[in-house]
């Protein structure tokens, strides 16, 4: 079926079944004029051998509303269409007609995943799945999975993260920018310090880790038996003083020379200064903002960009790292990161409740996959949450399809290429990949709000309708708004 070539990236082409008749006649006219022997038998007038075309065009899979719901999406007169001979014809439905598949508008990506939590579990409730039933959430791309994951955690409905990219927090960009935030706001947290100083690569290997430790645990042991009523300093503290020789001697430290290496050295001082430069903006930024800072700040785009493979993977990266903001924006109301005085927050920080949140959110994740893979006596409702991508091939009794806005899905580089682009094109076949993975459900919902990180700052977009849903929705006569609006 060509109308299910997604890969145009790793070079597959949907126009290769259409065009095979015609390149294979070709190729062995080729063979016949220079071996004619060979081609005695089984020639057509031209010289090349037959080729005969077999349609399997029974879908046995899902009911005729969503099949030709699917087909009205490939038949969009704006999509460019192949002149060979073996263009494909429309399927046939094998199945009775089913519910018809649902539209709709939610107010933005919290609403949009509450939703449809709750109507997976109210059909489940209702009776129009069961516990066995198999459930698909389907996503264009992989950011898009953290406020699904939320809402399922909220609202205690059990699910699995398919895929290769894992759950969202535990994807290596997300880790990474993770452990800055977390070794900031304790520095004894050694676990995160190891991963900072190993994000981006720093030259710091093991030895210099071992000699950096070692030190710490000196000063520790020296303030105890000189100083025994002072606070002990925790290893960021160690760290800042190497860029901070002022602070080294007011905490009364012993140098750093005696115990490391000048190699060692060498390679902590400047982590140390950019480590002292994040630690000043605690008590004054956003937990959002201290985020941007690090990425900015220790250059971590370009640690992405070296650590993928392709300009795809990159991309996918680093939507994730804009997630991530998105979800750190939640606190911002409560003001700088760690308040001067813990007093204005009733003793919590926002940074300190941003990573609550995270554990919990990794602690449930975790309990999560260990549930749905261990305990087959649990009759609860299990989300298969993916990308389309990662449902290839796959079929579920349900779906829902998020993210229909144009910018998401099509996506704004598809888009800015034109009608009748390769990428464009094949965005379209994306989206009857995804509601042809349904057997008799089917819902496909679109967000009238993103939230999108620019620079310094996020701005909520208002969006458009996906132009695949136009082919599903009847049209009003008024034409859709051009919601160019953006508000800060």
């Amino acid at each position: 079926d060509g109308d299910q070539s997604i890969y145009s990236w790793r070079g597959a082409h949907a126009e290769s079944m259409a065009n095979f008749v015609t390149e294979f006649h070709g190729h062995c006219a080729s063979i016949s004029a220079n071996n004619a022997d060979n081609w005695a038998e089984d020639e057509d007038s031209t010289g090349a051998a037959n080729v005969n075309t077999v349609f399997l065009m029974e879908n046995y899979r899902s009911t005729y509303n969503i099949v030709k719901a699917a087909q009205k999406v490939l038949s969009d007169p704006s999509s460019s269409k192949s002149k060979s001979d073996l263009e494909r014809q429309d399927m046939k439905p094998m199945r009775g007609s089913g519910p018809k598949p649902r539209v709709l508008a939610c107010s933005d990506a919290k609403a949009e995943a509450s939703f449809v939590v709750k109507n997976i579990l109210s059909m489940v409730d209702e009776g129009e799945l069961s516990p066995e039933s198999t459930i698909a959430i389907i996503y264009r791309t992989n950011a898009q999975s953290r406020a699904l994951e939320e809402g399922c955690v909220a609202q205690n409905l059990r699910y699995l993260v398919r895929g290769s990219a894992g759950t969202f927090y535990s994807r290596q960009e997300v880790k990474d920018c993770l452990c800055f935030l977390r070794c900031l706001y304790n520095g004894r947290d050694r676990s995160a310090m190891i991963r900072a100083f190993k994000t981006p690569s720093r030259g710091i290997g093991d030895v210099a880790m071992k000699e950096f430790f070692a030190y710490c645990d000196e000063i520790d042991s020296v303030l105890a038996n000189n100083y025994p009523n002072d606070p002990r300093p925790n290893p960021l503290q160690v760290l800042i003083s190497l860029a901070d020789e002022s602070l080294a001697e007011q905490k009364k430290f012993p140098p750093a020379g005696d115990f490391m290496s000048n190699r060692a050295l060498n390679r902590f001082l400047p982590f140390a200064s950019q480590m002292k430069s994040m630690h000043a903006k605690i008590s004054s930024e956003t937990v959002s903002a201290l985020l941007s800072s690090i990425i900015d700040g220790l250059d971590l785009r370009a640690h992405f960009d070296n650590i993928s493979k392709t300009s795809e993977e990159f991309s996918d990266r680093m939507s994730n790292v804009m997630e991530l903001l998105n979800a750190a924006e939640r606190y911002d109301d409560a003001g700088p990161s760690v308040p001067l005085s813990l007093d204005e927050v009733g003793g919590e920080s926002p940074l300190g409740l941003f990573l609550d949140d995270v554990a919990l959110l990794t602690e449930t994740e975790s309990d999560a996959d260990e549930s749905v893979s261990s305990s087959s006596g649990d009759r609860r409702a299990v989300a298969n949450l993916m990308t389309i991508h990662a449902s290839k091939g796959m079929e579920f009794d349900a779906v829902f399809l998020v993210g229909n806005e144009e910018g998401t899905f099509p996506t704004q580089r598809s888009i800015s290429e034109g009608e009748g682009s390769v990428e464009l094109d094949e965005e379209r076949r994306l989206c009857y990949v995804a509601m042809t993975r349904a057997k008799t459900h089917l819902v496909l919902t679109w967000r009238r709000e993103v939230m999108t990180f620019f620079g310094q700052g996020f701005k909520i977009i208002d969006c458009e309708r996906s132009r695949f849903l136009d082919r599903l929705v009847a049209r009003s006569g008024a034409k859709k708004g051009k919601n160019k609006n953006v508000r800060g």
